[in-house]
């Protein structure tokens, strides 16, 4: 918290910069005096907040974690048609993530990043004198359960094509989840092996600070990487403790489309699951997720949830309106 005499004094400096505001001053009376100093006080005191949480959010290069950090809700969207023009459109959005998936279909890296160089508005990072990244991406693989050896493949390669964070889905176990951790994290605390890579070219950053820096949020608090688990089976909804508390998971999602297939329908079932999820992410402090549209966005904001998927520019819109963002 700030001392309110440390910002009357910082205040009073600004002030005694111009006299004729100061005889202005001293010819109000005395109560008008104290309503307009604690007007001025407390605006200054918003405007030293707001300074102080636009730094914090400048020494990040993941937005996401941004937020997260500042106890923010963090709305995504899907990255529509895997081409250049919907590359382009979708930075349009107030989106605070991309996201991408491989799940099936061809896992074409290569094609991936020509999306996310278009992406890119390079402009704009010149202007803002910054690199921060306002449309992270997040890329979705291929299940653990289809080969581990596999998934570690593929987790490294689209780390290598600089991805802000890996999403895998169908997790049923806490085994999975910590491959999941493990296969993003360089060795010796993981898999990943320091290898050549692009990553850092499309961060821009050097490559020694980019090692640095690409692990796992919180388990690293500095670290720049999400990984997001999607529990969509039944078999992870009763292991969802388990899974959630593994150490090094950042955000975990009930998946309600495939939760719908593994619970045949039955609404009941299907919200009891998101709710068992839920209930454990806030049991373990773990970031919890959920895919959302207009009409559901605010509820599931107030049951708690903090990451969001939408298809929809007006479910952002909601959204942020809902949570005052």
């Amino acid at each position: 918290m700030y001392d309110l005499s440390v910002v009357h004094l910082v205040l009073l400096g600004h002030l005694a910069l111009s006299q004729p505001v100061l005889v202005i001053f001293a010819l109000m009376p005395t109560t008008m005096k104290a309503m307009l100093w604690n007007a001025i006080c407390l605006g200054g005191l918003i405007i030293l907040m707001s300074s102080s949480s636009a730094q914090a959010q400048e020494k990040r290069l993941n937005k996401i974690v941004a937020l997260l950090d500042a106890g923010m809700p963090v709305f995504g969207i899907f990255s529509g048609d895997k081409t250049p023009e919907s590359a382009m459109d979708v930075v349009t959005t107030e989106a605070d993530f991309i996201f991408y998936s491989m799940e099936r279909g061809p896992f074409d890296v290569p094609g991936m990043q020509v999306y996310m160089q278009f992406m890119l508005e390079r402009a704009d990072l010149v202007d803002r004198k910054s690199l921060f990244n306002e449309h992270p991406i997040l890329t979705r693989i291929p299940p653990i359960r289809d080969g581990r050896v596999e998934a570690q493949d593929r987790t490294q390669r689209i780390l290598d094509a600089g991805v802000h964070g890996v999403v895998y889905p169908h997790i049923e176990s806490a085994e999975d989840a910590e491959h999941a951790v493990r296969s993003m994290r360089y060795r010796p605390k993981g898999l990943r092996p320091t290898g050549r890579s692009v990553a850092a070219r499309y961060w821009g950053v050097d490559r020694e600070e980019y090692v640095a820096r690409a692990d796992i949020w919180p388990a690293n608090p500095g670290g720049e990487l999400i990984n997001m688990l999607l529990i969509e089976d039944k078999i992870g909804i009763e292991n969802a403790r388990a899974i959630v508390s593994t150490e090094g998971v950042s955000i975990v999602i009930p998946g309600p489309g495939d939760l719908r297939r593994a619970y045949e329908g039955d609404d009941v079932a299907i919200e009891n699951a998101i709710q068992t999820v839920l209930a454990a992410c806030k049991e373990f402090d773990v970031a919890c997720g959920i895919t959302a549209g207009p009409d559901d966005i605010e509820t599931r904001l107030e049951q708690g949830f903090r990451v969001f998927i939408v298809t929809s520019r007006e479910a952002i819109a909601v959204g942020r309106r809902a949570s005052a963002r």
